[in-house]
């Protein structure tokens, strides 16, 4: 049974869509900003991966900063949807903990009922994920208030690996005498995207390849439901990593999956990360979104 009620889905650039794949979604985009070297570029439409991973490659010092969706772009794409009609505008940033631009949309639009901001705690797949889910749910009627309970479903255990520092120290996130001592003893941080939308300390591996090896086994040894394991989903988000199949070969050594899902590493959190980065997960995937969700990933 179809909804009467006619919403727009509104994402940013940190689900690691781009413009396009929004459009063909019939979804709204907000482009979060990167400036790059002091020339400011959109997320997902006018820099991509790809492109970023080349610049950095080319100077891994490069000066690189993210910033939120200007509030007056944010708000004139957004005001558009209301004008065109629709009841309901749901817009799903990345997390509220890694970004202004949930608690800007929220502050902006908190007297008006149209538009519903989720209180994000997630990234990356996981909103594809969500999303995905909620428009199945709304298209058989299920009630918006009930549909939306979708996006407070906790998540699996998400590792992120990255495989250079130069990046968590332009950032400040690592000391330069640190990453010294770091290169010098090849120590590897672990990172973990926790339950509450945060990017925390989970450990440290030594040299980047054997610290992923040692991730995945921790992850498969974890894992409590291999008797359903067709429901899940190895997923590697990948920050353009050179030896990604070599990362994929690994898993299906030591898991039972015969597949791994490979998305991209939102370039908004590349910078932070730096290139060669990766994640690591385990994800429940609802087979009613199965077949459209892996069109906007690679299986390998």
């Amino acid at each position: 049974m179809e909804t009467k009620m006619k919403y727009k889905i509104v994402i940013d650039s940190a689900c690691d869509l781009s413009y396009q794949e929004a459009l063909d979604l019939d979804w709204g985009f907000l482009p979060l900003d990167v400036e790059v070297d002091g020339q400011v570029y959109e997320i997902g439409k006018e820099m991509f991966l790809k492109q970023y991973a080349e610049i950095y490659r080319k100077n891994p010092k490069i000066k690189s900063l993210t910033n939120a969706t200007p509030i007056g772009k944010a708000q004139a794409i957004i005001d558009q949807y209301i004008e065109e009609g629709y009841d309901k505008v749901i817009v799903y940033t990345m997390s509220k903990c890694l970004s202004s631009q949930n608690s800007n949309l929220k502050m902006l639009y908190k007297d008006n009922p149209k538009v519903y901001v989720v209180d994000s705690k997630k990234i990356a797949f996981l909103i594809v994920k969500d999303l995905m889910k909620f428009d199945v749910a709304m298209k058989k009627g299920i009630p918006f208030e009930k549909a939306v309970k979708i996006f407070d479903e906790e998540f699996e255990t998400i590792l992120l690996i990255p495989e250079f520092n130069d990046a968590l120290v332009a950032g400040g996130r690592l000391s330069k005498p640190a990453a010294v001592i770091a290169k010098l003893l090849k120590i590897v941080p672990i990172i973990e995207f926790s339950k509450n939308g945060e990017l925390v300390k989970y450990g440290m591996g030594h040299v980047f390849s054997k610290t992923v090896s040692k991730m995945i086994k921790e992850l498969w040894e974890k894992f409590n439901d291999k008797k359903n394991i067709d429901k899940y989903e190895f997923v590697i988000c990948n920050a353009d990593n050179q030896k990604i199949d070599e990362i994929v070969k690994e898993v299906k050594e030591i898991t039972q999956f015969k597949e791994v899902l490979c998305f991209e590493l939102p370039t908004v959190i590349t910078v932070h990360t730096g290139v060669g980065a990766i994640t690591l997960s385990i994800a429940k995937i609802d087979p009613e979104i199965r077949e459209n969700y892996h069109k906007y990933g690679q299986i390998k």
